[in-house]
């Protein structure tokens, strides 16, 4: 991004989460407010070979050992969040246009084939794309892009207080551990066998998974090995390491500085 030459008194807002109506917040990557138009960018950190099925609604992912990820499509994903980005705007007397971009931030990744709703760059091809995009008129004044930007910052940090901030409990006062959808009983798992209730009975379907939701709905928008070890009460950094890497979660960082979170944080919302 540093080497893109932006008209004066662009801004660029990273992380931003807006709600277009109380059921339906969406989350933006990055987006770049300049004074003719609106950068919408969605990056992904997919490797090996991606393949995006529209149609099935599917993003395909298949590592170079040929396993087989499947993802909520990235192109709709990207298709929806400019459609709810439009909405927020509209509702606030704003029309600006907005150009989407989906962003391959693995150089390495292989694009089976390139889509052609929505544009897809390799991070190193932004610079270049992004120059070339055609020149239009100014639609905001220098005045205007602070205030809208500071729109935008103020109903991110908003929509970011989460249930343990709105609702004032400390994460220290949620009950700990994977707990059974039919008797709220704590769950165990002894080595090599299932997760079980030691109340019911009952086998663990999908409350381990469960339990991870409510880390990211209740307490915070990423995850560490820590967290997790201790939210669950697991004593292997090992076990929750496989569970974190089994969640369909993205990663970020290099250990022991790596955490968790949804790439796709609509899913989460969703739910």
């Amino acid at each position: 991004m540093h080497e893109i030459i932006f008209p004066p008194n662009t801004k660029i807002l990273k992380n931003i989460k807006l709600q277009v109506n109380p059921h339906y917040l969406f989350e933006i990557d990055t987006l770049i407010l300049s004074p003719s138009r609106i950068i919408l960018l969605e990056v992904k950190n997919y490797y090996g070979t991606v393949y995006f099925d529209e149609e099935l609604g599917k993003t395909i992912r298949v590592s170079p050992t040929g396993k087989k990820d499947y993802f909520d499509c990235a192109i709709h994903q990207l298709i929806r969040t400019e459609a709810a980005l439009s909405r927020w705007f509209d509702k606030r007397n704003i029309t600006i246009p907005i150009e989407s971009i989906l962003v391959m931030a693995n150089q390495q990744t292989i694009i089976s084939e390139i889509p052609k709703t929505v544009p897809v760059k390799y991070r190193k091809q932004l610079p270049r794309y992004i120059s070339g995009l055609p020149k239009i008129p100014t639609i905001l004044s220098c005045e205007e892009i602070t205030r809208v930007a500071q729109k935008i910052e103020d109903s991110s940090q908003e929509n970011y207080r989460l249930a343990c901030e709105r609702f004032n409990f400390q994460p220290s006062e949620l009950k700990s551990g994977v707990l059974c959808s039919d008797c709220n009983g704590l769950m165990n798992r002894k080595r090599g066998q299932k997760w079980r209730c030691l109340n019911c009975g009952k086998y663990a379907t999908q409350e381990l998974y469960k339990a991870l939701e409510d880390w990211f709905l209740l307490i915070k928008p990423t995850i560490s090995n820590a967290e997790c070890r201790a939210f669950l009460n697991l004593n292997s950094k090992y076990a929750a390491s496989i569970i974190l890497r089994h969640s369909k979660l993205s990663r970020k960082g290099k250990p022991p500085k790596t955490y968790y979170f949804y790439a796709d944080k609509e899913q989460l919302y969703r739910k």
